[in-house]
């Protein structure tokens, strides 16, 4: 609820698959001003390289770009390959 309560900053979006209509990822980012960071970005194990996880995140870039984003931030944990 915390992500979905912060309307206008946090930008929760989930990936269904069209035919079997299952969640199969999502991606959150926050936008402030010119900059924005992903949060938090996953794709089920069992869609994993497909190109699914691409896909969506040129998308989220595009759509960032043209909102006027000019920094975009990731956090990983080193323990993340």
């Amino acid at each position: 609820m915390g992500e979905i309560a912060n309307k206008g900053i946090s930008f929760p979006y989930v990936i269904i698959h069209q035919n079997r209509q299952e969640v199969i990822g999502y991606i959150i980012y926050w936008m402030l001003a010119e900059e924005a960071q992903i949060s938090n970005f996953a794709i089920h194990p069992a869609y994993r390289g497909c190109g699914i996880g691409k896909k969506v995140l040129k998308q989220v870039l595009d759509e960032l770009q043209s909102s006027g984003v000019l920094y975009v931030f990731l956090e990983v944990r080193p323990s993340n390959m």
